[in-house]
């Protein structure tokens, strides 16, 4: 665990090498525009340099109790580091206000009293931008004055930036961010939900309209540095400072409008004074079991006690006293039943039960009338009850994640006359088709009356539906994934998915009208379905993503006789195709110029009868593709075939570069691949890829594909593993081009004798100063190996390599090494016994610092 520590650290050490890299390249593009960067910013940039000069040394140094040490004191130092080089990167606003002259000495005043904090000068810059001159003066003016009040400065930046904020709504969104704890990602859904009693929404007349305001003011805030963008989609944080200065503001107001007690570790219920005339309470992140037995509250508008798991109860008379009220959180709580005086609640215009597992009875939510949003998300309700028809103002319900839910009663869904989102991702699939004589459960005809819905997450069992016309009103659709294909599909899905099993050429109209709109189509398990061709009267012109998988019988993805002119699939950028055991090719001709000419990733997967992936046509019009993946195909015998092309007028020998932009290539599983490459590589191909995995390919004799020393100019990652037939794995001709390499991972190749083969080409000191940037080096599991280099006396100089792994590699008798050699080597690895006395040195000096390298290695990886 303490050496997994160390890597990491020093992973991360090398991560803040390249964003400090990033950011002076800022300033001396900001310096070289002519703008003025300021001494404290250059004063950080010397600061984070000596840091990371400090961590990475500190992490490499022999003593286990030093590195132990070392890894813990050094991710503060990172974290804070990488904290502000974030700061940095917005160096475009800084420069942008220092450029002006008349305020130059303005901002080195205003930069001093926020005593060089990155978070206070980003923020005070985003706040000023654009601002004139007499603004920039009181806000230096109000700096002054905070600080002498005893302000922190980097509160008081904060506080000015808020100020500064121009609409109400705004100001209010930001405070209603702290009702979340601490390090808290606040999804979009959540933000909704807090927010759409207040007034900041009380004009949406939808929630569309809704959510696109809540956009808006987000934006501004994410703009002004008040709020962070957080790691999942569309979430966002707020930094602690950030948070503290938005709660210090709702305690100056007297109206005792904020009370927030998160995250405070609370066994009990707090004393909370002036509860009477609190609006807003949260008391989110602690353990609390025991609620009072009522609350006197007439003004609470929102409280929140999600993530209570000790809750277990309410008592039964806990909501009198608080009729106001308009959001409800309750979400990741133990309750396993409603209070009585849950029906009080006439005004309740959010109910958040997400992950409400022990809850299974929720019939008493019939009651609010009023609701209009309800996230019944990852609940283990089994059945939906009759009373939940009596919500005729829902517009939002969530029911996604309901593995256990089974039955929804008939009319139900239908009496949600004003719902507009309705997601059951990952929930109930038993809906019946129109003709059951006897109904149990909801049937797929109770959506034709929702015409307000915009959003919708639906899956349906019965493939029957894709051809039956129904008389959906999909003209407010915006959003949606639908999968009507008899199996679960919902892995990596994104809006506007069209998941469906079409055993018929001609599919209901409303799946056709879907298409038109769908960016992403998956074909799954379409027994009779030999090419997409039939489908195409739309041409799929605003499709992104395509998906064919179990098609028996699709022998091309693309078949026609005669193409049209018109090009096809002009959006795709990633396809797909797995399960299809007949395919012999994607396409059985040449495409219309302009198709797939957005193509950014191919993945293939378990097609037996497929031997050629890009056949020369088709390379051509996949000219823009970023990623390649192949995989299972028992006969693919080439992955790239250029024949031809050259006498055909697509390209010029020598100056029409091909797949320019690819950056991965990753194949596995390929018995019968024999080369991935056939025919002429023009100059200038491929000079983006930056990584090669090879995997299983027992037929492959050379896993790189031309002689020419430029065309892998850019890889840095090149990793092979069981390849049986290769016997050598790289020429000296292609290793000279590999200027960029810093992995090189080579395993289980029983046969290979040399890593790299004599060309006969260069002197010995051309040949020694080869892989310059090679970082790691792994040479595992390789019986046969008995040389590096074919000249086996030669030591190359391998001035960035850092990591050294020889293991079960018994005939290799000499090591590329010499005592010169990889000045930055910082661990090596090797078999726990025999390794030393097996390799013929050349002199003892290598032999010691490897030892002492081992031994440090074998240290670390014991604790």
């Amino acid at each position: 665990a303490s050496r997994q520590r160390l890597l990491l650290h020093r992973n991360k050490g090398n991560d803040l090498a390249n964003l400090q890299h990033d950011v002076q390249s800022r300033v001396d593009l900001a310096r070289n525009n002519g703008e003025v960067i300021n001494q404290v910013v250059a004063g950080w940039l010397l600061k984070v340099d000596a840091f990371h000069i400090e961590v990475i040394t500190s992490c490499c140094r022999g003593s286990v109790c030093v590195r132990y040490r070392v890894g813990r004191e050094a991710k503060e130092k990172i974290d804070s580091v990488v904290e502000l080089l974030k700061c940095c990167r917005n160096l475009g606003t800084i420069g942008d206000v220092l450029k002006c002259n008349d305020l130059q000495e303005l901002s080195k005043e205003i930069i001093g009293q926020c005593k060089g904090l990155p978070l206070a000068i980003v923020a005070l810059a985003k706040a000023l931008r654009n601002k004139d001159q007499v603004v920039w003066v009181g806000a230096l003016q109000q700096l002054k004055k905070s600080i002498v009040e005893g302000m922190p400065p980097v509160m008081s930046s904060i506080r000015l930036s808020y100020d500064y904020l121009q609409s109400k709504e705004t100001k209010f969104c930001f405070l209603l961010c702290c009702l979340f704890p601490e390090d808290y990602e606040i999804s979009m859904d959540e933000l909704l939900i807090h927010a759409m009693g207040e007034e900041i929404l009380r004009d949406a007349d939808t929630l569309a309209e809704a959510r696109s305001k809540l956009l808006i003011v987000v934006g501004e805030l994410i703009s002004s540095c008040l709020l962070l963008k957080g790691d999942g989609d569309s979430t966002v944080m707020m930094h602690k400072f950030v948070r503290d200065v938005a709660i210090s503001i709702t305690s100056e107001e007297e109206s005792n409008e904020f009370t927030i007690k998160t995250g405070m570790g609370l066994l009990e219920w707090p004393k909370i004074k002036n509860m009477e005339s609190c609006v807003r309470l949260s008391l989110m992140d602690n353990s609390i079991s025991d609620f009072p037995d009522k609350l006197d509250c007439p003004r609470l508008l929102t409280l929140s006690v999600a993530n209570n798991r000790r809750l277990g109860y309410l008592p039964d008379g806990f909501f009198n006293g608080m009729e106001a009220l308009v959001t409800l959180n309750l979400s990741n709580t133990g309750i396993c039943k409603f209070p009585q005086t849950l029906s009080n609640l006439k005004n309740l215009l959010s109910l958040d039960l997400k992950s409400c597992n022990c809850l299974v009875d929720i019939s008493e939510i019939g009651s609010l009338r009023n609701l209009e949003i309800l996230n019944l998300c990852n609940c283990a309700i089994r059945s939906l009850p009759e009373e939940m028809k009596l919500l005729t103002n829902l517009k939002f319900l969530n029911l996604s994640n309901n593995y256990v839910l089974e039955t929804i009663p008939p009319n139900v869904i239908s009496g949600l006359s004003r719902l507009e989102e309705l997601n059951m991702f990952l929930s109930f699939s038993n809906w019946e088709i129109e003709g059951t004589e006897v109904r149990r459960n909801a049937s797929v005809a109770e959506l034709v009356p929702l015409t307000n819905l915009s959003v919708i997450h639906l899956e349906v069992e019965d493939v029957s539906l894709v051809y039956k016309d129904s008389l959906f009103h999909w003209k407010k659709l915006m959003k949606f994934i639908i999968s009507v294909c008899g199996q679960q599909t919902w892995k990596n899905y994104s809006h506007n998915c069209l998941c469906v099993s079409i055993h018929e050429k001609v599919v209901a109209e409303w799946v056709s009208v879907l298409w038109d709109r769908t960016d992403e189509l998956r074909l799954i398990d379409c027994k009779s379905l030999e090419n997409v061709v039939p489908l195409l009267h739309l041409r799929f012109n605003n499709l992104k993503n395509l998906k064919v998988i179990e098609c028996p019988k699709m022998e091309y993805v693309m078949h026609s006789e005669e193409f049209s002119i018109q090009a096809m699939f002009v959006g795709l950028e990633t396809l797909k195709l797995g399960e299809l055991p007949g395919l012999r090719a994607i396409c059985n001709r040449p495409l219309p110029k302009g198709s797939l000419e957005k193509l950014k990733s191919l993945k293939v997967k378990d097609c037996d009868e497929l031997m050629n992936v890009l056949p020369p046509g088709l390379l051509i019009s996949a000219g823009n593709l970023e990623t390649i993946e192949i995989r299972l195909c028992s006969k693919v015998e080439e992955v790239f075939n250029s024949e031809g092309l050259e006498n055909e007028g697509h390209a010029s020998t020598t100056t029409t570069s091909m797949l320019s932009m690819l950056r991965k290539i990753g194949l596995s599983d390929l018995p019968k691949l024999t080369m991935i490459w056939k025919g002429f590589i023009p100059l200038g191909s491929l000079r983006n890829l930056k990584e090669v995995n090879i995997w299983k390919c027992k037929s492959l004799r050379y896993p790189l594909f031309s002689m020419g020393t430029s065309i892998f100019s850019n890889l840095k990652s090149l990793k092979i593993s069981e390849c049986e037939s290769l016997k050598c794995l790289l020429p000296m001709g292609i290793v000279r081009g590999l200027q960029q390499l810093e992995e090189l991972f080579v395993t289980g190749c029983h046969q290979i004798e040399d890593v790299i083969e004599d060309c006969q080409e260069g002197g010995e000191e051309d040949i020694t100063t080869v892989l310059p940037q090679l970082k790691t080096l792994r040479l595992v599991k390789l019986p046969s190996l008995s040389r590096f280099y074919q000249q086996s006396s030669i030591v190359f100089s391998f001035p960035s390599l850092e990591l050294l792994d020889i293991r079960h590699c018994q005939q290799l008798k000499r090591l590329p090494l010499g005592p010169r050699s990889a000045p930055e080597l910082k661990e090596f690895n090797a078999e726990p016994w025999g390794w030393s006395e097996r390799i013929e040195w050349e002199d003892e000096s290598t032999k010691a610092r490897l030892e002492s390298l081992w031994q440090s290695f074998l240290l670390v990886d014991q604790l």
